[in-house]
């Protein structure tokens, strides 16, 4: 698991930051997304407390881990050559729920004895 994520930070390391003409076209973003997201973490942290912040981070974790499915399936549909809008939703709509509902089902309450931390 460990070097699946590691291969995927350098991934998109060398696809945005190491990459000149991604750095040139979005610069700006890659410049003030890290100290704003830093900022607004600190933010939520003085204001709602820690344990507000670890859950919403934990939440944005879990929307992030939902994507990365959605972008391979993506990736494969475009190199085969499908494009059609409805399938593009279906497919994204289809992976958020799979993704999404374990943490609903663990609101309902079906999993009394699971905590994040």
């Amino acid at each position: 698991e460990t070097l699946v994520d590691i291969a995927h930070v350098y991934g998109t390391l060398f696809r945005t930051i190491l990459d000149s003409e991604s750095l040139a076209r979005n610069w700006k973003l890659y410049l003030f997304a890290g100290p704003g997201l830093l900022g607004i973490s600190l933010a939520v942290n003085l204001i709602g407390g820690s344990s507000l912040a670890w859950s919403l981070l934990a939440y944005y974790a879990m929307f992030h881990f939902a994507k990365q499915p959605f972008g391979l399936l993506c990736l494969y549909k475009a190199r085969c050559r499908e494009r059609g809008a409805m399938d593009y939703k279906w497919d994204y709509w289809t992976c958020m729920a799979g993704a999404g509902m374990p943490i609903l089902l663990w609101h309902a309450g079906a999993f009394s004895g699971f905590s994040w931390f």
